[in-house]
Parts: structure tokens; C-alpha cells; sequence
């Protein structure tokens, strides 16, 4: 009997096979079968990966001074999770890697849409990128890396699009009107403003 169990390969390197998406991609697919109110995220450690809730995870992605009454109980949190994006994490090294380059990583790692715009991007395809993002809402690490170009996002529907200040100040209204009622408008069409 002894025997037959020496014969059991324990460690196969080759045991799973090569994947065909990010590692990331994989866990946050696992992690959204999970039933708790707020969902389950991952967050990068340095000799490990944390598997925990969004409404325990938000403190630290998005640092507030409130404490957590309940982390299940999402209807209890102030101000609730639900106001909070839910863009995946990312954690990636930036090593002086050119502007488009980067954005392609990005959008590689998430699984989202990001758009550069070829014209806004003439004269910054240079823009050298070095960063260091660890658990880092995909909407934030855009924003950085646009940044250190001198560039904006805009958020269109499920498309992050990285263009000039003006033009995403424009894009931003644009896409505002087009997706406010006919009733929630002014006579030029600018949706009302909340009071």
C-alpha cells in the first residue's frame, strides 16, 4: 500500500492549463457567485491574495472617516455601498511604458473598455508612464495614467474615454443629454438642475 502511494504525484507543474485571460479576470468571475449583499472583491497583498467584501474593501479603497456597522448589512452603511463604483481592482507595474501601452494593460487586466483618443493623443504617444497601482479602482488608475499625460476620462456607458479637458467636458454633456428623459429638460435640451 505504501507503495501505491509514493507512485501519487503530488505537484504537477503542468497541472492546470495556460489561461487565456488575466488571473484577475478569473477570480473576480469566481468571486460574483458569492451571495452577500455587498459582493466579494480580492485585494492584493504583499505575500498574499485577501478574498473579503466590498463593504469591508471600500474602507480601504476609498478611505472615509465612518465606521462599518454591519459589512453585511449594506442597507446600514453611511453612506451606503451602492454609491460607490464597482470597477474592478487593478494591480499592475508600470515600467516606462509608453501612454497607449499602459492603457492597453489596463483595459488587458480589467476586462473593460478604454479608449485613447488618437488625436488627443498626438505629441503625448512619448508620455513615459511609470506607476505603481495595488488594489486600485480601475476608474482611479485611469484617471492617474491620463493625468500624467495631461489628459481626462470620461465615462461613456460601459467605454472609459481618455481625450482632452474640453473634449471631455463636452462628451461628458453630451452624453448627460442623451440619456436624460425629454421631460427632465430645459428648452435647450440641459438636463434640470438638482436643487
Amino acid at each position: 500500500m505504501l507503495h501505491e502511494v509514493l507512485k501519487c504525484e503530488i505537484a504537477n507543474p503542468a497541472a492546470l492549463p495556460a489561461m487565456k485571460v488575466p488571473l484577475g479576470v478569473v477570480l473576480n468571475r469566481i468571486l460574483e457567485r458569492i451571495p452577500i449583499p455587498s459582493g466579494a472583491t480580492w485585494l492584493l497583498r504583499q505575500d498574499h491574495i485577501e478574498i473579503t467584501s466590498w463593504a469591508v474593501a471600500r474602507h480601504e479603497i476609498y478611505p472615509d472617516k465612518r465606521p462599518i456597522v454591519n459589512p453585511l448589512d449594506d442597507d446600514r452603511l453611511d453612506p451606503p455601498l451602492s454609491v460607490f463604483p464597482r470597477d474592478p481592482l487593478v494591480h499592475i507595474d508600470l515600467e516606462k511604458r509608453p501612454l497607449s501601452a499602459a492603457l492597453d494593460i489596463l483595459a488587458e487586466r480589467s476586462g473593460r473598455n478604454i479608449v485613447l483618443d488618437s488625436e488627443a493623443a498626438r505629441g503625448k504617444e512619448k508620455t513615459v508612464i511609470t506607476a505603481r497601482l495595488r488594489n486600485a479602482p480601475l476608474d482611479t488608475a485611469v484617471r492617474v495614467v491620463a493625468s500624467i499625460a495631461g489628459l481626462s476620462v470620461v465615462e461613456l456607458d460601459n467605454v472609459k474615454f481618455v481625450t482632452t479637458r474640453e473634449k471631455t467636458a463636452a462628451l461628458r454633456t453630451e452624453h448627460d443629454r442623451a440619456r436624460t428623459p425629454p421631460e427632465q429638460r430645459d428648452r435647450e435640451g440641459r438636463p434640470f438642475a438638482d436643487d
